[in-house]
Formats: C-alpha cells, sequence, structure tokens
C-alpha cells in the first residue's frame, strides 16, 4: 500500500519530465535524438528520480527527519552513481524501439528492477 502512493507521485512526474524532454528534442533525429535524450535524462531527470526514491523510502519506513537528511547526505552520490551506470542501459531499448507511449510503463517496470538493484547494494 505504501508503495502505490509512492507510485502515485513517481508516475505523474516522470511522465511530465519525459514528454517534456522529448518535445525539447523533438526537432532532432536519429543518432543525435538518442544521444541527446540519454543525457538529458541523465543531468535533469536521473539526479530528481534518486532523490525521490531515497526520500520516498525513508518516508515509508517511517524515519525521523534527522534520519532522512543522513540517508540523503551518505546515500545519494552513491546510489546516482549506479543509476547513472544502469540508467543509460536501461534507457537506450524504449528510446530506440519503443514510441513514447510505452516508455512509462517500460521505465515503471524497469525502476522495479534498479530499485530492488539498489536495495541490495545499499
Amino acid at each position: 500500500m505504501k508503495y502505490s502512493i509512492y507510485g502515485l507521485v513517481k508516475g505523474p512526474l516522470e511522465f511530465v519530465m519525459y514528454s517534456a524532454m522529448d518535445q525539447l528534442l523533438i526537432n532532432q533525429q536519429g543518432l543525435l535524438r538518442l544521444i541527446g535524450r540519454l543525457f538529458l535524462a541523465n543531468v535533469f531527470l536521473v539526479p530528481i528520480d534518486v532523490l525521490l526514491n531515497i526520500g520516498m523510502r525513508a518516508i515509508i519506513e517511517r524515519k525521523r527527519s534527522n534520519e532522512i537528511v543522513h540517508d540523503l547526505k551518505h546515500k545519494y552520490l552513491p546510489l546516482l552513481k549506479l543509476t547513472w551506470i544502469m540508467s543509460p542501459i536501461l534507457q537506450i531499448i524504449p528510446f530506440k524501439f519503443f514510441p513514447p507511449l510505452y516508455w512509462i510503463p517500460y521505465f515503471s517496470f524497469s525502476s522495479i528492477f534498479l530499485m530492488g538493484l539498489q536495495r541490495y547494494v545499499f
């Protein structure tokens, strides 16, 4: 139940962010568009997603504010680095082969994998 609230926040936020990113690159074609999507996603969207992930997980686990700040200070950069390694691999697939309509379901399922990996590592 608690993670469904996280999904209700994350899903629409990701939809808006990825839609805006696609609108920025509407005039680009081919490899340039793929590289632009990977760059924008990893520079702007992934840091927001990791921050939201750590914060929501701490809230779900009923941590106090000082514990949330501690988690953000100690887990943010390692999780961001891990996500920067795994995210381009997971992002190339939909950007190359799926129409934008199917990106959010794909990213939802791939984020389950990535969150499981993050939980295992951290």
